[in-house]
This record gives C-alpha cells, structure tokens and sequence, in this order.
C-alpha cells in the first residue's frame, strides 16, 4: 500500500508538472502574430501582424457612420457619428495584438482555448467640443438655439450676420460617449438646455479670426504635401466698431477689407509638382452606347484631379462611390451568370482598367486587383481589373516620394487615363502576358417553338477560357532592374448561344407511322449540333462580373511571353485572336 501510494505520488506529480510545462510553454511562446478566433465586432482578425491587423480594421469599419439620436426635452435630431467621433484603427489592432499577451497565465489560458471565440469592441475617440458644436447646429433649424455672429469674406468685402438669443445645448452623458460607441451602433442621446443672451458682435475677436498677414504656398517635403497659401486680410477696426454696435439681431452689414495676395500661390507650386506625365494608358469604347458612355464619364469624373500623397492607397471603390439610380448612374450591358444583360452602371470596369494599366505603366504597388470572369476587348487578357461595389476593389499604392494625380477621361470613343508627378528616374516598364492554357467555349442550344424549324439563330457568340500569365519589367536608365510575376488571370469560358426549333411536328395518323425494326439506326434521328457553328458577333458592351472566379495560385510560369506596348497599344499575340468585340 505504501509503494502504490508513492507511484500514485509520483504520477500526480508528473501530471502536474507537465501541465505547468504546457501552461508556461504557451504563455512564453510568441509566433508575433494575433490570437486564434479574434474579432473586432463581426471581422476576423486571427493570425495576423499588428500591420495587418490595422489595414483589416480599417476597411472593414472605415465608413461606419451610425445615426446619433439626440433628445433634448421634446425637441429630437440626429447626427452622425463621423461628425464628432472616430475609430481608432491602431489602438483596435494593439487590443486584439495584446488579448493574448498579458501575464503568462492570460497568454497561455488563450492559446490553449483557440476553440473559444473572443469578441473585442472599438477603441473610438470622440470630441466632445465638436458634438456640442455639431448638436447646436441640427438644433438651430427650429430656431431655439444660442447662436454666435457669422461672418462671409467675398473679393474685398466682409458680410457680417449678428447672431441671436437662445438655448444653449449640452449632452448630459457625454463622458459615457466612447463606452456608447465601442460597438458601431446607433444610440440614443440626452441633452440639457439653458437660455444664453447674445450680446452682439465682439469686433476684436472677429479681427483675430478675420486678419492675417499673406502666406506663400510651399512644398513640404518632410509631410509630402503641399501647404496651400493665405490671403491677408486687414479692416479698420474703428470703423467695424461703429458699423457692427448698431446691428439688431439675425441683421447683416458689410466692412471694406484691405486685401493682400501672397507672392507664391498654389497654383505655382502644383503646376511643378505634377509637371510630368508618369505614365498614361487609353481603352477605347462605343461611343454610340450612350447609357454605358454616360456610366464611364461619371465614373472617371469622380477619379480625375485626385491626389495621392506619397504611400497612399488609391481605392476605386471609395472615390468613385455608390453606384446607384440616385447616384446618377444608368443601365448597360453586364457579364451575369454566364449572359449578357442589362445591369446597373455597365462599363465602369473599363474606367478601373484603364487606370489599372496606368499604374502598371507607372511601376506603382498594386494593392489588390481581380481580373473578369470572361475576357474584355478594351484590354489584353492579363490587365483587366474588374470591380464590384462591396467586395471587389481596385487599390494600388503611391510608390513615389512625392505625390501624384490621376487625371480621367472619357469623351469621343477614348477613355484617357494620366499620372502626373515629377519624373524621379529614367524608368520604363514593359509588360509581358503569355497564354498558358485555352479552355474551348461551350455550345448551348435553347429551343424557341416560334422559329421556324431547321433555323438558328446565335444570340451570343461566347469566348474561349483562358489563363494567362502577366510578367512587369522595370528598366532604369536602360538596365533591367526588376521583375515582377503579377496575379495570374484566369478567363472562364462564355457559352455560345445559339436557338432554333427542334420541336416534332405532330403525326396527323398514328396508324400509318412506320416503325424501324429492333436495333436499327434511326435515320430521321434529331440532327446533332454542328461541330463548327458559326460565330456572330454581338456589339454589346460588358463590363460588371457577378460571378468572378476565385483567384488560384498565381505560380504558373511564362515560357514564351507576348509584348504589351504601353498607352493602350496591343500587339496581335496578346489580343489572342478574341472572335467577339466586346464594348
């Protein structure tokens, strides 16, 4: 009894032991990367580098404005949580980076729990000066709250509007606000108000916001960007004294302003700084498809001027926005479920892809691209980049130490895409696509018993599948010094349609049908579709995929590479001999 008590001893011992190995073994281990089973809210953030953590963050949350309900006494408005608040991305990711790396008991109870799903809020950053600012203003169209004087400068004059009495309005919980928020959810705020007495226009306060001496514009290089010149501003105080103290409530009046203008204008200082064109591309398309034309030009004119500074991210989706009805946004032609139909806002893929080139051409990061389902005829296969609003994007980064601006256009058959900056080296980029599989269209027959039989009719030629390999070279000063492999585009194939009327005419007298004897070949048999079917083309325009393929491994090399010229120029090979003009 005493030897088995020992080993039991023993036994309990090494148990112990091993567990309190495991349990320091996991809380010291460290891989650098997020827990198992994180989230923020309703996003995944498992395995990730605290870099990759803040970029997830950031696009799953960056436009989530939830209404603010503001109650105060019987008076309610709404304002959003853009306008006074914020997500903090980078405190979010350090949370979900540190849920799992507190004390090693903490770390070790995490790791060995992967299975147990941990949810972690919002870190928000609210300002509690601009809520009440913002809640005043909602307040102010029912005309029941304090307001201060306001003031227009227009050329050399300044139109003063005195202010008037009223209430002013404070949230009473505001301090709870970031506790409130950390969800993303609308809440329900309560306000207090107290009556203030406006007491007229303060001149010397008005002189301090008004006045200021002019300031050159000016290139900073350390921030990479330009800061922008000030007009100066001078008025006869005096003077304003005199006019201002005889204003009534809600009354305006205007005061003369000495105008100065600064030496160095922004003009002056933008004009250098996009005086090169990095690199252009240019697609063309049908001008005569006014629905879809007018989709192109709302498109690009969303994208032209915009300025990228130095490591920006260019989203597509974000600057050109929602495409809707309202949006002005019209029905075209689309790729959906393997048909062209009418869709909404048809042919602002070629818009992305003419961009895609230009940023190819302009040897800037791509960030994320996914090419059609089907092959386009606006570009060779291989530099297509579709998008779709809500889960297809087209991102590329701004390699450069300076900033650059897309220009966009679209008029006359001509989608123009340019990239301006300051030229840094002698670069040329050459782009390479090379064919490494063709997966033959399908043939599909649909029958339409009011044609006549023995006809067809092709109502949509189709193309071949195909995978292609899209190679970039980066030539400085003539010397090779890059290459780089790009995601391999994968085209389905478009079935070929074709209808006709196969139907059987009925058999006015059965009992005269002549049967063919067991086992032989019925000569009348249905005639099999034929093994080389006429193609025709159909002219329409297609653009928005519903159905793009997930991408596969883009590791297939290529053997004999076809060249892309730059500026929307394609040689034969990379056409790949496309039988249907697809707008």
């Amino acid at each position: 009894m005493k030897n088995k008590k020992i080993v039991i001893s023993v036994i309990i011992a090494v148990v112990i032991l091993a567990l309190v190995g495991t349990v320091v073994a996991a809380g010291l281990s460290d891989n650098g990367l997020t827990a198992k089973n994180i989230c923020v809210l309703d996003t995944e953030i498992s395995g990730k580098t605290p870099e990759e953590a803040i970029e997830i963050i950031t696009n799953a949350y960056i436009d989530t404005d939830p209404v603010i309900d503001v109650v105060c006494g019987e008076n309610k408005a709404q304002i959003k949580f853009s306008d006074f608040a914020q997500i903090d991305t980078e405190a979010t990711a350090q949370s979900v980076y540190m849920a799992d790396r507190g004390n090693i008991f903490k770390r070790a109870f995490v790791k060995l729990t992967p299975f147990i799903k941990r949810t972690l809020p919002l870190v928000v950053v609210t300002n509690e000066e601009m809520l009440n600012e913002k809640i005043n203003e909602v307040f102010s169209a029912d005309g029941i709250t304090y307001e201060e004087e306001t003031y227009e400068i227009s050329n050399d004059k300044l139109t003063v509007t005195a202010g008037h009495s009223g209430m002013e309005i404070k949230i009473e919980n505001a301090d709870k606000l970031p506790e409130l928020l950390k969800e993303g959810k609308s809440i329900e705020l309560v306000a207090v108000s107290t009556e203030k007495i406006y007491e007229g226009v303060d001149v010397d306060a008005l002189y301090s916001k008004v006045c200021t001496k002019p300031v050159d514009a000016y290139y900073d290089k350390e921030e990479g960007k330009l800061v922008p010149h000030i007009v100066g501003y001078e008025f006869d105080k005096e003077e304003a004294k005199s006019v201002l103290s005889k204003l009534g409530e809600n009354e305006k009046a205007e005061i003369t302003l000495t105008v100065t203008m600064p030496k160095v204008l922004d003009a002056d200082i933008t004009g250098a700084m996009f005086k090169d064109v990095i690199a252009s591309y240019t697609t063309n398309y049908n001008a005569g498809d006014t629905n879809r034309s007018y989709n192109m030009y709302l498109a690009a004119s969303k994208v032209n001027g915009t300025v990228l500074e130095p490591g920006a991210v260019f989203s597509y989706n974000r600057v050109v926005g929602d495409r809707t009805v309202a949006a002005g946004y019209k029905i075209a032609k689309v790729y959906e479920a393997g048909r062209v139909v009418d869709g909404l806002a048809g042919g602002i893929c070629q818009v992305s892809s003419t961009i895609y080139n230009a940023a190819l051409y302009a040897n800037m990061d791509i960030v994320e691209r996914k090419n059609h389902s089907f092959p386009v005829s606006y570009t060779p296969m291989g530099q297509d980049a579709t998008v779709a609003q809500g889960f297809i994007d087209f991102k590329f980064k701004n390699t450069f130490s300076r900033p650059v601006k897309i220009t966009a256009s679209v008029s006359g058959g001509v989608c123009r895409v340019e990239i301006l900056g300051i030229k840094e080296q002698n670069i040329k980029v050459e782009i390479y696509n090379n064919t490494i599989s063709q997966t033959p269209r399908p043939v599909n027959y649909e029958e339409d018993p009011s044609m006549e039989k023995g006809v067809e009719k092709v109502i949509q030629s189709g193309n071949d599948g195909y995978t292609v390999t899209t190679t970039r070279k980066v030539y400085v000063n003539g010397k090779l010094v890059k290459t780089e492999k790009m995601p391999t585009s994968y085209y389905s194939p478009l079935a070929k349609i074709i209808k006709r009327n196969t139907a059987e005419e009925p058999v006015e007298n059965p009992e005269e049908t002549t049967e063919n004897p067991e086992g032989q070949e019925n000569p009348e048999a249905t005639e099999q579709p034929s093994e080389n079917p006429v193609d025709v083309p159909t002219d329409v325009p297609v653009d928005v995929p519903t159905d793009v393929p997930v991408d596969a491994p883009a590791d297939i090399p290529a053997d004999v590479p076809s060249e892309v010229v730059p500026d929307g120029q394609q040689t034969e090979q990379s056409v790949l001999q496309q039988e249907e003009t697809i707008e």
